[in-house]
């Protein structure tokens, strides 16, 4: 039987974006496992270089073409510039039985595209109607289209929101599994770590108050921006806190990645992270209280500060929770029955 050929679209982001890593690990994933799959960009020689991937990538020029202007807010000012692109672009398109896999964050036109059936791999259920017209209804839509054929998810809060959004389709949530580079060390210093691309104005807001704050006067704060995977495992071993800034999240892998680290994790849940935000081994702040978020800081740095171990073994239990409850085993056996089931 000749096996279903499958091409995964992943937007052209040069900078570490956890929602790119997971697009190559499912394309890495189905490859393992025998399944006729690649990787779609649209510039020529594109690759991810922030992490070891060896997926085969395809290059589709024209089909980034088409969905670029889907997505573009002022689509006059590209009518020349795309006129003279045309003329020398290669405008070769996935095979028709194909099936494509996009993110969730083209909009409500995706079924113009192609012809092929397709999933739409929804890492972020609060990205869905970023682009839909404002309070306006189409007769179909990328997910009314009889070729849209469901959705991979990747969190409880992701799969409820979608099942809410659209009864009836198919809606296969998978776990998502961590890099072992992040494990767990009991070695931590007096660094807080933190991720700033989220909320730079919270991340600023609780810096200024506590940074003069004599109970934090020996503590490092450390943001994690362009770093490599192991770069930031190496970081989050030593550190002995992080804050979370997430934010109306699909899931908000980083502080489950802090967690699996050691790292005791004070901040917001994002709505999804309410899954593993758990008050045995850490603090989730309820969403933009800066106030309870400084607070909570404090409190955890004084602990610290007067008993390492206590902070540290709740550091442990964390990595043991995360550790069993994300597994890359879990991962590739929930990715497998979910395409599975979506194909079938």
């Amino acid at each position: 039987m000749q096996k279903t050929k499958i091409y995964i679209v992943c937007p052209e982001i040069k900078v570490p974006t956890g929602g790119v890593k997971q697009l190559y690990k499912l394309a890495e994933i189905l490859g393992r496992n025998n399944m006729d799959v690649a990787l779609v960009h649209g510039k020529k020689g594109f690759r991810i270089n922030w992490f070891e991937t060896s997926v085969t990538i395809k290059y589709f020029p024209f089909l980034f073409h088409k969905i670029n202007k889907l997505t573009r807010r002022k689509k006059a000012k590209y009518i020349f510039k795309d006129f003279f692109k045309l003329l020398f672009m290669d405008k070769s398109l996935p095979e028709s039985d194909a099936v494509i896999i996009y993110p969730e964050v083209y909009g409500p036109d995706v079924h113009t595209l192609l012809q092929n059936r397709y999933i739409v791999y929804n890492q972020n259920c609060y990205y869905t109607f970023n682009l839909f017209p404002f309070m306006k209804k189409n007769e179909t839509d990328t997910y009314s289209s009889s070729k849209f054929t469901g959705f991979l998810t990747v969190s409880q809060d992701s799969s409820d929101y979608l099942s809410k959004a659209f009864p009836g389709k198919k809606i296969e949530r998978i776990g998502l599994g961590l890099n072992p580079a992040f494990s767990y060390s009991g070695k931590k210093e007096k660094i807080i770590a933190f991720m700033p691309r989220k909320l730079k104005e919270d991340v600023n807001q609780v810096y200024q108050i506590l940074s003069d704050n004599p109970e934090l006067k020996e503590w490092k704060w450390m943001p994690i921006d362009n770093k490599t995977e192991e770069q930031v495992a190496e970081l989050l071993k030593k550190s002995a806190l992080f804050l979370s800034f997430n934010f109306n999240e699909g899931f908000g892998l980083p502080p489950v990645e802090a967690m699996a680290c050691g790292c005791y994790v004070i901040g917001y849940a994002g709505n999804a992270g309410a899954e593993y935000f758990l008050p045995e081994f850490s603090s989730r702040i309820a969403d933009r209280n800066i106030l309870e978020f400084t607070d909570k800081i404090k409190e955890k740095v004084t602990e610290f500060n007067q008993n390492p171990l206590s902070l540290i073994n709740q550091g442990k239990e964390a990595s043991y929770f995360v550790g069993t409850h994300y597994t890359l085993q879990r991962e590739e056996a929930d990715t497998l029955r979910a395409i599975k089931n979506l194909l079938s």
